[in-house]
């Protein structure tokens, strides 16, 4: 335990096998592993746990959040027996495009692949609700649930600048699919794609003399550059620990 490092990512714990049976996070690998073996700490779950554990692998990251992400992923992909023994029954959620002629960014924690496009899940809700959030305020996509064939005029969304308002034809139908486009790969995390398509829609708004449109898309590439995150998992270090 003293040569765990004292820095966040997330801690694996195998069996005799070699078979990984827990996978866990923390801001200080070495404290949260540490904790496991406290006389004071030694409760059912974790006397349980210490007497099968044989080896402790573990994989550095640069933040809590991509620790956050990496256990996740861990999980999804090894179902270790104790984190599959202990775990509630919630469910993380997911953001979601849905399937329409003018599809909505909801959250949801029903996972339909026939009623949209899911994204997720994500561990950590409040940072799902910034980037729903983040999407809603850069990209041009309507926040509501109306049924847009019966409303003959726009809603409050409109009037404080949060919609494009399509249901009384404000935005056609390509320019709003465009702004579902660049919103999936930001949520792929195709981040050149995206600066590059919105970069590239600038550019011919100049030779059309369109400076409004290109002043907004201006705008558009600012914040996308501001507020992308790309989780640095050192891959090659996962690897070796996986295999």
């Amino acid at each position: 335990i003293a040569s765990l490092p004292d820095s966040p990512g997330v801690y694996i714990m195998r069996n005799h096998a070699e078979k990984i049976i827990y996978v866990g996070k923390s801001k200080s690998i070495r404290k949260r592993v540490n904790s496991y073996f406290l006389k004071g700490n030694l409760s059912v779950k974790n006397s349980i746990l210490i007497s099968t554990i044989k080896n402790i692998d573990y994989i550095k990251t640069f933040n809590a959040k991509e620790a956050l992400l990496l256990e996740e992923m861990l999980i999804k992909r090894f179902q270790p027996k104790y984190n599959v023994l202990w775990k509630d029954d919630k469910k993380y959620p997911f953001i979601k495009i849905t399937k329409e002629d003018y599809p909505r960014v909801t959250i949801s924690r029903i996972y339909d692949k026939s009623s949209g496009r899911y994204f997720g899940p994500y561990p950590d809700v409040s940072d799902m609700k910034h980037t729903l959030a983040l999407i809603r305020r850069t990209f041009s996509v309507r926040p509501c649930n109306y049924n847009l064939s019966k409303r003959k005029i726009p809603c409050l969304y409109y009037s404080m600048k949060k919609c494009p308002a399509p249901c009384i034809d404000m935005i056609s139908k390509d320019a709003y699919k465009k702004s579902v486009s660049e919103i999936i790969l930001f949520l792929s995390g195709k981040n050149n794609d995206l600066i590059k398509s919105i970069k590239n829609d600038m550019e011919s708004a100049k030779q059309k003399l369109e400076y409004e449109k290109a002043a907004f898309l201006r705008d558009r590439l600012s914040a996308v550059k501001n507020t992308l995150i790309n989780v640095r998992a050192n891959q090659s270090t996962v690897s070796k620990i996986l295999l």
